[in-house]
């Protein structure tokens, strides 16, 4: 992609954005400034600040406004389809410099790459309208012979900065900032600038200061120094060897104390070796006659213990027997007790009654299961219709059974005598007379009779009628009289029977839960019923062994109490074995206490042995009358020359501590004797110490004021770079100012301290060195005194003792108005036309960084930076920023919500949002100004092929990247 330049520019020509943040497809172009308007909250700073990706190593480097790095990092990189792309012209060629996303699995994670060749937005896009993944657009770039070389970051930033020309050791040279003597120092300082320009992150006067001392590091020897540290390493072995003599003499009076501690130390372990010596030979001769006795009363005491086990044998063997008995009574009295509560449950009931029931309840149970299987099996409707046809079936029967004992039938009012019935059988049913006489209705009485004579009536068989005879001999007569009043009984009995099951179903069937319920309870009854029955069986057979439990119980009760009376006098005999046994261990632990006493005298002999010097000769030298030797009071004495020990031991520790502390030297010596003599000796030195001192002074104060004298110099340096930096920004014309510097604001009290200590520490002898804790007088004195708090207060405020140059001044800004009314601020947003402040800020960040690039590079490239806001400032103010920015290097991007027109290119973000909105920024949006003339728009560009085919439906390429992007979110979760 090309657009038409107002001159050759090395450096960024395209900017472009694709799939990150709100931008879909952006390309914005570098080569002229640029103003990107439109509505708040649209999108129109993230095009530079999404920069810091590329020209910044690392998040904490980048700033993003109130939004976390990370947060920032996962809305540039969404997917793996989500690019940030940089044409870039160097004299070696165009090449694209970029980032790529790896997508939601890799933590939103960023690869930074560069490619030689021009950007082509059509390579994003695939032949379905989809924008490619990374790994598949650089394997189209391949098969263009478009070269892509992957870079880390450190690599990117040494590429991009000139600290290594080429990338890869290759033969590509992407130099956009030429740094002087490029390194990662140098890079801190450019990138703190830039980051400002890219994304106006406000700086205070401190951090401006930082910035200034930053910029000018490599004219500068010495940009701080720890003052502490400086004045403890200067004054360091007088500091020593001063601590080392006051330590000394404050224990003095320690150490003479504990060369006599350690004297009557030593005199009394003399002594309690040779008490213990005796001690324990008295004491061996003593415990040699104490084993006989108590072997003796073992003896005794095992034999006594013999026979209580005996007793205890025969009382547990008894004790089983008892056992048995009782629980013998228990079974016995049990059954007994059962037999009375049987007796007392079924007095009012007998066994023929319980079995009636039993039957009975069987029965119903039955019926009613039978009644609930039919209801299973029929439902409420064809029950009903069984019922009713059973009804008419026994209704029918009542009545012929009426009929046949009234004789009032129809066949029997007609009056027909046997052989007429037996030729009406033949065609007539047999069952019509049957029917009652107030069925027959007659207009004239005898009609029906006379109809069935003269048309109905056979003669032997033949049926003789106008036109036809029909022989019916063949259809033998029937009796209309069979009907008998015992079998219609009988019928009618048994459909009442089958009436009665159908009435009972149809119950059952309209409410089985009830039936149901009836039915459980009808169990619960036989199975109560079926206990009684079972507790009778049980009362029988209880009955018929009464008499013979009675009588084994009275026997068990005599038993036990047998068992009881031996029992109670075996127990006494038990008792009197064991009194006994207690009498016998009495006597031997009074026997082994008293030996137990010679050996606790022994052992504490044994224990004071480790303290005491052992005293030399034969034990014979030692033996004395044992009937009058007190091995009380030796033992007494014993313990009190251990415990005397014990105690200078703790002095003598104490005394050893405080001098070791105060002396550590002295720590090596693990003897104490060697310790208290080495002591001694460098009491006797102490004269010649305090002589040492003196001289470590002297070299301590030349030190210190060497330190002192090079920051100063270095102060003045800053000072003359300061002042060559204020002629360059001051060469370069902004409207409605006639001149603006830069000022050193000189810290007067420190400079003064400092320049105190630098003309007269040096002179100062070693009576005036109460500067570091010794006496001293007279006024240049005091002089030193407040130059050395006041550095120290200074120093000591939360600062780790660092004095740095920063301190000796403030930052101000000095702006001369063409009235010549001169205003001085502290800050640049101290100014009071904001025009003024948003056109010295950028000037002073351009010459800042001009100064740190190599003026010797073979081009100077292009940056762009970011002004919000821009239509606060007027538009003189505005050609002031071009014209500046034109000359050193820089490319402006103005933001604003309205165009602005002082620009080459504008692109309205507002008229590229799509329907996802989602913003699409084609070069058909640039609008571009011609400034030769009047202020006006002019038409763009007529588009190349390659630019036309490059341009894709916004609608249709959304649809696309929402599916590409739903099939990517597929995988990654997979």
């Amino acid at each position: 992609m090309r657009s038409k330049a107002l001159k050759t520019r090395w450096g960024v020509r395209h900017y472009a954005m694709v799939n990150s943040g709100n931008h879909i497809m952006s390309v914005f172009p570098m080569d002229g400034p640029l103003s990107i308007c439109g509505h708040n909250n649209l999108g129109k700073t993230q095009a530079l600040q999404s920069m810091q990706f590329i020209f910044f190593t690392h998040l904490a480097h980048m700033h993003f406004g109130a939004h976390q790095a990370n947060t920032s990092r996962a809305f540039f990189f969404p997917s793996d389809h989500s690019y940030l792309l940089m044409e870039v012209l160097t004299p070696d060629g165009v090449f694209i410099v970029g980032a790529h996303g790896k997508g939601p699995t890799a933590g939103n994670e960023y690869e930074l790459f560069v490619a030689k060749g021009e950007l082509d937005m059509g390579d994003f896009v695939d032949p379905i309208n989809r924008i490619r993944p990374y790994k598949e657009l650089f394997r189209h770039w391949y098969e263009r012979g478009i070269e892509v070389r992957n870079l880390t970051r450190e690599q990117m930033r040494q590429m991009l900065y000139g600290e290594s020309g080429r990338v890869k050791g290759g033969d590509w040279d992407v130099t956009i900032v030429p740094l002087a003597n490029a390194n990662e120092r140098r890079y801190q300082v450019f990138r703190q600038i830039y980051r400002n320009l890219l994304t106006q992150q406000l700086l205070k006067s401190r951090e401006i200061k930082e910035l200034i001392l930053n910029v000018f590091s490599e004219k500068l020897s010495n940009a701080n120094l720890n003052f502490l540290e400086v004045r403890e390493r200067a004054f360091q072995r007088f500091r020593l060897a001063e601590r080392e003599v006051e330590r000394l003499a404050y224990r003095r009076e320690d150490i003479l104390a504990l060369g006599k501690e350690y004297d009557e130390y030593t005199e009394l372990s003399q002594e309690g070796g040779w008490l213990a010596r005796e001690l324990r030979v008295n004491l061996t001769l003593a415990v040699e006659r104490a084993p006989l006795c108590i072997e003796e009363l073992n003896a005794l005491h095992k034999e006594e213990i013999e026979k209580r086990a005996k007793l205890n044998e025969q009382l547990n063997s008894r004790m089983q027997e008892r056992d048995r008995a009782v629980e013998q009574r228990i079974t016995l009295a049990g059954r007994l007790t059962r037999l009375d509560e049987l007796c007392e449950r079924n007095a009012m009931t007998c066994r023929e009654t319980v079995e009636k029931s039993i039957r009975t309840l069987a029965a119903q149970h039955a019926t009613l299961s039978d009644q609930l299987r039919q209801a299973d099996i029929y439902d409420v409707a064809t029950v009903s219709s069984r019922l009713r046809h059973t009804e008419n079936e026994i209704r029918k029967l009542n009545k012929r059974l009426e009929q046949v004992r009234n004789g009032d039938g129809l066949l029997d009012t007609q009056g027909f005598v046997d052989a007429e019935k037996a030729e009406l059988s033949r065609l007539l049913r047999g069952d019509m007379f049957s029917l009652e006489a107030a069925a027959l209705t007659e207009i004239h009485p005898g009609s029906f009779n006379s109809w069935v004579r003269t048309q109905l009536m056979s003669k032997e068989g033949l049926l003789n009628l106008q036109g036809f005879e029909l022989d019916l001999t063949d259809l033998l007569p029937m009796d209309f009289h069979s009907d008998d009043p015992a079998q219609l009984q009988q019928s009618i009995a048994m459909y009442q029977e089958d009436l009665a099951k159908l009435q009972g179903q149809l119950e059952v069937a309209q409410n089985q839960t009830l039936k149901r319920t009836e039915l459980e309870s009808l169990a619960k009854q036989m199975s109560n019923q079926q206990g009684y029955l079972q507790e009778l069986t049980e009362l029988a057979t209880l009955e018929a062994t009464e008499t013979d439990d009675r009588q084994v119980l009275e026997g068990v009760m005599m038993c036990l109490a047998q068992i009881d009376e031996w029992l109670q006098g075996h127990q006494e005999r038990i008792e009197g074995a064991t009194r006994t046994i207690s009498v016998i261990e009495q006597k031997l632990n009074d026997a082994l206490e008293q030996a137990r006493q010679l050996k606790v005298v022994q052992q504490h002999r044994q224990i004071q042995n480790s303290s005491f010097i052992f005293a030399e000769g034969p034990n014979e030298d030692f033996e004395r009358d044992l009937t009058e030797y007190n091995f009380g009071d030796a033992l007494n004495r014993l313990e009190w020359i251990s415990n005397a020990l014990d105690r200078i031991a703790l002095t003598m520790k104490s005394y050893q501590h405080s001098i070791v502390g105060d002396l550590p030297d002295l720590a090596r010596h693990a003897n104490l004797s060697d310790l208290v003599q080495h002591a001694r000796e460098r009491l006797e030195t102490l004269p010649q110490m305090r002589e040492m001192l003196k001289r470590y002074h002297q070299e301590g104060i030349a030190q210190l004021s060497g330190a002192l004298r090079d920051l100063s110099e270095n102060y003045v340096t800053l000072e003359h770079e300061i002042s060559l930096f204020n002629r360059r920004i001051n060469a370069r014309k902004v409207s409605n100012l006639r001149g603006f510097r830069l000022d050193l604001k000189r810290n007067e009290p420190i400079l003064e301290a400092i320049n105190t200590l630098s003309s007269h520490i040096a002179q100062a002898d070693e009576n005036e060195t109460d500067l570091f804790g010794q006496q001293g007088g007279g006024a240049s004195q005091a002089r030193l005194v407040r130059a050395m708090d006041r550095l120290s207060r200074l120093v000591e405020d939360g600062r780790d003792g660092t004095l740095e140059l920063g301190d000796l001044f403030d930052i101000g800004f000095t702006v001369e108005e063409v009235n010549g009314k001169v205003v001085v601020c502290n800050t640049l947003d101290e100014l009071a036309s904001n025009g003024s402040t948003m056109t010295l800020k950028p000037l002073l960040y351009f010459s800042l960084i001009r100064h740190l690039t190599d003026r010797g590079a073979r081009v100077e490239p292009f940056l762009p930076f970011y002004l919000d806001e821009i239509a606060s400032v007027d538009p003189n103010n505005q050609r002031t920023i071009l014209a500046f920015s034109e000359n050193l290097g820089f490319t402006p991007v103005f933001a604003s919500v309205d165009p602005t027109t002082t620009v080459r290119y504008c692109i309205n973000i507002s008229e590229c949002i799509n329907a996802d909105n989602r913003i699409y920024v084609t070069q058909a949006d640039w609008q571009h100004f011609d400034h030769h003339e009047d202020v006006k728009p002019v038409q763009a560009p007529q588009r190349s092929e390659r630019d036309e085919k490059s341009e894709v439906d916004v609608e249709q390429f959304s649809d696309s990247l929402q599916v590409a992007t739903a099939k990517a979110d597929t995988v990654a979760q997979s």
